[in-house]
C-alpha cells in the first residue's frame, strides 16, 4: 500500500470492530500483539519493513490444544488464542518480500494505484467539491432503488405463497383475485418508479461524466510524474502530495482576466490548465535544471499529443529517417548547402515545407535564418501556417545552435508559463504556504551548498531566537540527531540535519521515528542530501523536495540573491555599501553562469556557492 489508501479504507471498513492500529517499531509492539490474540481484537500493523519472527507462529496458526482452550507460542510466552482475533499487515514497499514458506498463509492484496482507480478517486473528489448535491442525490437514488426492489420481491413472495396455499378453484377465490389485482397495480407502480429512477440516474451520471475529462487528465499526469525516477532516483513523489495539489486547484476561481461563461466546460478547461501549472511548478522545483526541459517535453508529448502531427516526434528524436532516394524536392535558394539533406527529410514528414507560396519568399527567410534569436523572429506573414512544433523542427534542421532555446520557448507556450524555472526560493514564504509539521523538507543539494545561515535567519524571523538546531550527520551523530528530533518536535523548534546522504543505512530508523512523532504545530524538520542511488524511496515520497543549485541566467541568479537579502540588511549602511552589494551579487551571478563553459576559462569546476557570497558580503562590512 504505497499511498496509505488501504489503512484509511480498513479503519473505516472495520469501524464496528474498533481495530487497534500500531506500527512495527512501536515500543509496545509485542505487548499489543499478545493482548489482541488473548482478547480477540482486530489488529492492524502498518509500516511493515519485514515480517517479524514473532508473527510466523500466528500466520501459520501453530495452535496447541490444552483441554477446552487453544494456546499459541509468541516468542518466549504462551498466550491464550481467541478465535475472533484478526490480523492485517500493511507495507508501503512495492517490492515487499514474502518468504515462500509464509506466502501460502497470507492473503496478499495489492493496493497499488491504477490509472482507472485514481481516475475514479479524483472524479469523486471533484464532484464532492464542484457538485456536492449531485453525489447526495446519487446515493439517495440508489437507496430508494434498493428499497423498491425489496418491495417488489416481497410482493412476489406473498403472491407465490398465497397461490401455493390456496384451496379449491382459484377463479372462485375472491381474496386471491383481489390480492392478484393489488399486486399487479403495486408492481406496475414500482416498475414505473424504477424506470424513472434509471432515467434520473442516467442524467446524474451524464452530469458527473462532464468532469471525467478533468479527473482523467489528473490521473494521467500523476502517472507521467512516476516516470521521473528513471532519470534520477531522487525524483519520487507520493499520491498524497499530488492529491493535496489536486484539491488546491479545485479551490481556485476564475479571475477577471479569464473568460467565464458559467458552463462546466469552461470551468473544466480552467481547472485543467491550473492543475497543470501547479503540478509542473511543484515538480520543477524538485528536479535539477538539467532535467526540467526533458520533463516538460515528456509531459507535453504524453498529455498534449494533439500538438504533434504524425511522424513529427519520431523525426525530431531521430527514430525516423525518411527515404528520399529518387524523389523530387522543392529546395529554395536560401537553404544552406550543408542543410539540404535534412531539409528534404523535413519536407518528407511535413508537407507544409514543400509549399512554394511559403518557402520561396527568399528575402524574408534569408533574413530569418541569419537572425540571432531566430526562434522569436519567424516572419509574421507565414508564422500562422506553421504549428509551434513545426517551428521547432525547422530550427532543429536549419539553426541547431538555437534548438535548446526554441524547445524552452515551445514548452513554456504549451504550459502557459513565462519560464520553466521555478520562482526564487523564499524560506519564510515556503514555511507559511506549503510546509506542515509532519512532512520533512528535503533539499537536494550540489557539493558545497550550505543553507544553515538562511534557515537560521528564517527561524529567527518566524519563531524568534534559540529555536533553530542543526546536526551535521556522520558517524556518532545518530543518538544526538534522534534526541534533538524528539525535543524539537515537543517544543516546536526547527531541526536541520545536514548531509544525510552520508548515513544512508540509518535513514530507515529516522523514517520510523518521524512516523510516530506527534509534533508541535511550529516544528519543522529540514534535511539536506546530495543525489544518491540508494536513498530510501519512502522518505523521498513523504517529503517536500527542493533542489538547491545556481538558477540559470544572470537575472534569475540576481533575483535569488536578493530574495535571501532582506531590505533591512541592504539598507543597514551607506549607499556605497548597497551599491557594492549589488556589484557583488552581479559578479557572483556572472561567475556561476560562466561555469557552464568549463573547461574554457576555468581550470576546474568550483561551486562558488552562497557560502562564498556570504563570506564576501561579510568582508565588505
Amino acid at each position: 500500500d504505497p499511498s496509505s489508501q488501504a489503512l484509511a479504507w480498513l479503519t473505516k471498513h472495520l469501524e464496528d470492530k474498533k481495530p487497534e492500529v500500531i506500527i512495527q517499531n512501536d515500543e509496545n509492539f509485542v505487548r499489543s500483539i499478545e493482548l489482541a490474540v488473548r482478547f480477540g481484537k482486530t489488529l492492524i500493523i502498518h509500516e511493515i519493513e519485514e515480517i517479524e519472527p514473532i508473527l510466523y507462529s500466528l500466520l501459520k496458526r501453530e495452535l496447541i490444544k490444552q483441554g477446552p482452550r487453544y494456546i499459541i507460542q509468541l516468542g518466549d510466552k504462551q498466550v491464550d488464542f481467541n478465535e475472533n482475533f484478526q490480523l492485517y499487515l500493511i507495507t508501503k514497499k512495492s517490492n515487499f518480500f514474502v518468504p515462500p514458506s509464509t506466502s501460502g498463509y497470507l492473503n496478499i492484496v495489492n493496493f497499488s494505484i491504477t490509472k482507472a482507480g485514481l481516475t475514479s478517486q479524483l472524479l469523486g473528489i471533484t464532484i464532492q467539491h464542484e457538485k456536492p448535491k449531485l453525489e447526495v442525490e446519487k446515493l439517495n437514488l440508489l437507496k430508494k432503488e434498493e428499497e423498491q426492489k425489496v418491495q417488489l420481491l416481497e410482493l412476489e413472495d406473498l403472491l407465490l405463497n398465497k397461490l401455493a396455499t390456496s384451496e379449491g378453484n382459484i377463479l372462485e377465490n375472491k381474496s386471491l383475485i383481489e390480492l392478484l389485482n393489488n399486486t399487479k397495480a403495486k408492481s406496475t407502480t414500482i416498475t414505473n418508479s424504477l424506470r424513472e429512477s434509471h432515467e434520473l440516474q442516467k442524467n446524474i451520471n451524464n452530469e458527473r461524466n462532464k468532469y471525467s475529462l478533468f479527473s482523467n487528465f489528473g490521473s494521467s499526469f500523476f502517472f507521467c510524474i512516476g516516470y521521473l525516477k528513471n532519470i534520477n532516483n531522487m525524483y519520487q513523489f507520493s499520491l498524497n502530495n499530488f492529491l493535496r495539489i489536486f484539491e488546491s486547484s479545485l479551490q481556485l476561481q476564475f479571475t477577471s482576466n479569464d473568460k467565464n461563461d458559467g458552463g462546466p466546460e469552461a470551468r473544466i478547461k480552467y481547472l485543467t490548465r491550473s492543475l497543470e501549472k501547479m503540478v509542473f511548478n511543484y515538480i520543477s522545483r524538485s528536479i535539477f535544471k538539467q532535467d526540467r526541459l526533458s520533463f516538460a517535453l515528456f509531459v507535453i508529448k504524453s498529455m498534449h499529443s494533439r500538438l504533434f502531427q504524425p511522424n513529427e516526434w519520431e523525426l525530431f528524436t531521430g527514430q525516423l529517417i525518411p527515404d528520399i532516394e529518387g524523389k523530387e524536392f522543392n529546395i529554395p535558394l536560401w537553404i544552406p548547402k550543408d542543410k539540404v539533406t535534412k531539409f528534404k527529410h523535413l519536407q518528407s514528414v511535413c508537407p507544409v515545407f514543400s509549399n512554394s507560396s511559403i518557402i520561396n519568399d527568399i528575402e524574408l527567410w534569408d533574413t530569418w535564418i541569419k537572425t540571432q534569436c531566430c526562434e522569436k523572429a519567424f516572419p509574421d506573414k507565414y508564422s500562422k501556417a506553421l504549428s509551434p512544433w513545426q517551428k521547432v523542427l525547422m530550427i532543429q534542421t536549419l539553426r541547431p545552435d538555437r534548438i535548446l532555446v526554441a524547445l524552452t520557448l515551445f514548452c513554456s507556450g504549451a504550459f502557459g508559463v513565462s519560464s520553466l524555472d521555478p520562482p526564487a526560493l523564499n524560506i519564510a514564504k515556503l514555511v507559511e504556504a506549503e510546509t506542515i509539521p509532519t512532512e520533512p523538507i528535503l533539499f537536494i543539494i550540489t557539493p558545497g551548498a550550505d543553507l544553515s545561515q538562511e534557515l537560521l535567519e528564517a527561524s529567527k524571523k518566524i519563531l524568534g531566537p534559540n529555536k533553530f538546531h542543526q546536526v551535521a550527520m556522520g558517524q556518532g551523530q545518530f543518538d544526538i540527531a534522534l534526541s534533538k528530533l524528539k525535543s524539537c518536535a515537543e517544543e516546536g523548534s526547527w531541526l536541520f540535519l545536514q548531509n544525510i546522504h552520508l548515513v544512508i543505512s540509518w535513514l530507515p530508523v529516522l523514517e520510523k521515528e518521524i512516523s510516530i512523532l506527534k509534533p508541535h504545530k511550529d516544528f519543522r524538520l529540514w534535511l539536506t542530501s546530495e543525489a544518491h542511488l540508494k536513498f530510501p524511496s519512502s522518505i523521498l515520497q513523504c517529503s517536500l523536495k527542493i533542489t538547491i543549485e545556481a538558477p540559470p541566467g544572470v537575472k534569475k541568479n540576481l533575483l535569488r540573491t536578493y530574495e535571501g537579502w532582506t531590505p533591512e540588511y541592504i539598507a543597514n549602511g551607506s549607499v556605497i555599501r548597497a551599491q557594492s552589494l549589488f556589484s557583488l551579487a552581479w559578479f557572483h551571478a556572472i561567475v556561476q553562469e560562466r561555469r557552464m563553459y568549463i573547461p574554457q576559462g576555468w581550470a576546474k569546476f568550483y561551486e562558488f556557492s552562497n557560502t562564498d557570497l556570504r563570506s564576501c558580503a561579510e568582508l565588505l562590512d
